[in-house]
């Protein structure tokens, strides 16, 4: 499961720029409509949902891409005892955060069949 989470985070890695350029995008498109549009015009436009959605799923990816990117380990050099310890506390980490990331999908999932169904 970790693996194929991060074999996905290695082919997006090249993708990371322009996955902060949208999310700044967006995040300005949501202020502007916030401060500068009419209330009246905010209920009738369903685009706030929108951004707020895409800037969720962009949050997510975000979060896969700085989490699930494991460096290369040399397996030449010696393992010591707390070593291996440490190893298996990064493995179960990990385990932990792929678990949460599936969660949070799942929710995100949802939440954008909510929202889009309005």
């Amino acid at each position: 499961m970790i693996s194929h989470i991060a074999k996905v985070a290695f082919k997006l890695q090249a993708y990371r720029k322009f996955l902060y350029i949208i999310a700044a995008l967006l995040v300005g498109n949501l202020g502007y409509r916030l401060l500068y549009l009419t209330s009246a015009a905010q209920f009738e436009d369903a685009t706030a949902m929108l951004n707020l959605l895409a800037l969720i799923w962009l949050a997510l990816l975000g979060l896969m891409l700085n989490v699930f990117v494991q460096p290369h380990r040399d397996e030449s050099i010696k393992v010591t005892f707390f070593q291996r310890i440490k190893n298996k506390l990064n493995q179960w980490l990990e385990y932990l955060l792929s678990i949460i990331f599936l969660l949070l999908t799942c929710s995100v999932i949802l939440l954008s069949i909510k929202m889009l169904r309005v």
